[in-house]
């Protein structure tokens, strides 16, 4: 399927109970190779796709209800993004769990 132009993506599934959920729906849009990921909390990454999709890339956004505080309360969280743009197999991974993005319209 992949993504192209433009797609909204929900997090699915988790690797474990403790895993807060993010309710907010992320949208992923391409243009010209270029990735940006944006969500209710704006901009949270953009990004040049290499040739074969596959993309690794760490990002920060606000914290959400459920975030382990490791900076302190307020702080923005890191998160990593990795998988294939061209399949639109996605993951996002914060600390111990694992979240597939469901990647539609």
């Amino acid at each position: 399927m992949g993504i192209r132009p433009s797609h909204q993506a929900v997090l699915t599934g988790t690797s474990g109970r403790a895993c807060p959920l993010d309710p907010q729906p992320y949208k992923l849009e391409i243009a010209d190779n270029k990735l940006t990921v944006t969500n209710d909390y704006g901009v949270m990454f953009s990004m040049t796709v290499p040739a074969n999709g596959e993309i690794d890339q760490i990002y920060k956004r606000p914290p959400m209800a459920g975030d382990h505080y490791i900076n302190g309360p307020g702080k923005r969280v890191e998160y990593r993004m990795l998988g294939n743009v061209k399949s639109g197999k996605l993951e996002i991974w914060y600390l111990g769990c694992v979240y597939k993005l469901n990647v539609y319209g």
